[in-house]
């Protein structure tokens, strides 16, 4: 889950206050006044238009670019994870972080196999443990039939799978990806999907980002949209719900909309209500059971992240938008 936060609490995996970052080249930020939350076991979604900041805010909270403004702690509360809580920052990525990017990773001379050797070797110092290592990530990224073909001649989704196996390969606790089915058919992007909730399952923690809003919606439990480096709005699964009332001309329960901190504008006959839970839904539907008067229709819907996003961004406001 994503807040803009005061308090910690002890399933927070990494948490930032009014995080900031300019390129030196430019004059203006790209990431501006970012707090946020991201909790353990939880798969979050940032989205948004190019340029948005989307990749600059992955590369901030993994230490790649250091921010101009604000910080970023991982396991923030007293212990830390494992009592880790001597661990700087750049300690802690290592330890437990792993960054799957856009661009492929790995050197196309070599086998698939010949990649996890290395990188494997990178992460484990223990000769004894890397054979295990190997074969867990052939397995689990279903490249064994692949394995001693050269890396440059796979099919993009086996590139990506690729992708992804380096990655898994140091048993992070929490994985960052950046568009990791860009490029790809569908069925092999439905089993890079398929993947990553077996990795939500097993606790791991994601960071996600794609343009690809079905994929987004299938996958995460909280997402953000960002605008020019601002964090302009956020969407919780099950807090996407919509029930929208319409009255009869002249007809109007203004009692009842005022307790559903409904307000009447003009003429309006048509008024939407965003809901938090089912506990809120069955609240209001007894609420309306009592007060029908003059309710032409009712309608429930839940909104999909495509309309959350189109409402932020293209102003339909056919949705009111939850900020953070």
């Amino acid at each position: 889950m994503v807040e803009q936060t005061n308090a910690q609490e002890v399933n927070t995996v990494i948490q930032t206050e009014d995080l900031s970052f300019k390129y030196p080249s430019n004059d203006y930020y790209s990431l501006e006044a970012v707090s946020l939350k991201i909790k353990q076991g939880q798969c979050l979604g940032i989205i948004g238009p190019n340029g948005a900041g989307k990749s600059t805010l992955i590369s901030v909270l993994c230490g790649l670019l250091i921010p101009a403004k604000g910080g970023v702690s991982y396991y923030p509360n007293t212990n830390n994870k494992n009592n880790n809580h001597k661990l700087s920052l750049q300690a802690h990525i290592k330890k437990h972080v792993a960054l799957i990017p856009q661009e492929y990773a790995f050197y196309p001379e070599l086998t698939v196999q010949q990649n996890l050797e290395y990188f494997i070797a990178l992460s484990e110092p223990k000769r004894s443990a890397r054979q295990a290592l190997l074969k867990r990530s052939l397995q689990q990224c279903q490249l064994e039939n692949v394995a001693k073909q050269k890396s440059d001649s796979l099919s993009g989704g086996y590139k990506r799978r690729l992708n992804i196996a380096i990655a898994l390969s140091k048993s992070p606790d929490i994985i960052f990806l950046d568009e990791p089915t860009v490029g790809i058919d569908p069925i092999s992007r439905q089993e890079i999907i398929n993947l990553l909730e077996q990795l939500k399952a097993q606790g791991k923690t994601l960071i996600y980002t794609s343009h690809m809003l079905t994929e987004v919606e299938q996958l995460c439990d909280e997402v953000i949209l960002l605008e020019q480096g601002h964090i302009i709005a956020c969407s919780q699964q099950g807090n996407n719900m919509v029930l929208t009332l319409e009255y009869f001309a002249e007809q109007i329960n203004h009692a009842l909309l005022a307790q559903l901190s409904l307000i009447v504008v003009g003429g309006q006959t048509r008024f939407n209500l965003n809901l938090v839970d089912i506990n809120q839904l069955q609240q209001t539907f007894a609420l309306i059971a009592v007060n029908m008067q003059g309710i032409k229709s009712i309608h429930f819907t839940q909104n999909s992240i495509e309309q959350v996003y189109f409402d932020a961004y293209c102003g339909s406001k056919t949705v009111e938008v939850s900020k953070c």
